[in-house]
């Protein structure tokens, strides 16, 4: 019998990024990306970020975020491949962080993670998509069990930053509560972004690869080696009629966008 990460195995490479647009491509049909779908018709509306920063300290931020993804690619799946595929994935090679570095502590902190839990890294930056509303993803990591013949799947969203405050509704009226039919029920927080991100990334595996993904987790990434994991939160996880209330409120809104 083929355990559920054998089958998955069996039909990596069904989807892609494309480089030139950052469209998504899943069994041969384009999609746009979920993120920005997923603020349009749950948060950004009635969120209120922090004030504005600094031009450079911002791009900067951001850019370790993207390089802490290709490191990530490189140490797991380039390692695994015996070479570095870094260059097709992302346009350029990917080096060894420097010891010590902010990078290094990353990375550092996500295998604490994997240690942890005894998970395997299956593949990084699988590309999977929900076709009924029209919109794709990369998922960071993709993990198995452990065992010699592993039996479950794990998906994982990694951000870094976020030590404070991630969990406090930021809202511009008083409800703290995202918007639409089910938003209006979550609280409208870093945290439960970054839970829609993990949520569209089961649905998009399952629906495309034909698994059950059998845990999810948001691991926050610090500075200092250390992680933080927040795993899949209760208005979503463990009930198909939750999930399909999402679902059918992102369809809604991809439906008019």
């Amino acid at each position: 019998m083929t355990t559920p990460p054998l089958k998955l195995i069996n039909q990596l490479g069904k989807g892609h990024q494309l480089s030139t647009t950052n469209q998504f491509v899943v069994n041969g049909t384009k999609y746009g990306g979920a993120i920005k779908a997923l603020a349009g018709c749950f948060y950004e509306k009635n969120f209120k970020r922090f004030g504005v920063k600094r031009r450079g300290k911002a791009s900067s931020s951001r850019e370790t975020g993207i390089r802490l993804h290709q490191h990530i690619y490189h140490a797991f799946t380039c390692i695994k491949h015996a070479k570095c595929l870094c260059k097709t994935r992302f346009g350029k090679i990917t080096r060894k962080p420097k010891a010590g570095s902010q990078l290094a502590m990353f990375l550092e902190g996500f295998k604490a993670f994997l240690v942890k839990n005894d998970w395997r890294v299956l593949e990084c930056e699988m590309v999977a998509a929900i076709a009924s509303v029209h919109r794709a993803t990369s998922i960071d990591v993709v993990c198995t069990d452990s065992n010699p013949i592993p039996t479950k799947i794990f998906v994982i969203e990694i951000k870094t930053g976020y030590d404070v405050g991630r969990n406090i509704p930021r809202t511009m009226d008083k409800t703290g509560m995202m918007c639409g039919s089910y938003g209006r029920e979550i609280p409208n927080t870093f945290s439960n972004h970054h839970q829609l991100q993990l949520w569209f990334g089961v649905e998009a595996l399952e629906q495309t690869y034909g698994v059950a993904v059998d845990q999810a987790v948001v691991v926050y990434l610090k500075k200092n080696g250390k992680f933080a994991a927040e795993f899949g939160k209760d208005w979503w996880v463990g009930s198909k009629a939750k999930r399909e209330r999402l679902r059918t409120q992102l369809m809604g809104h991809t439906m008019l966008y």
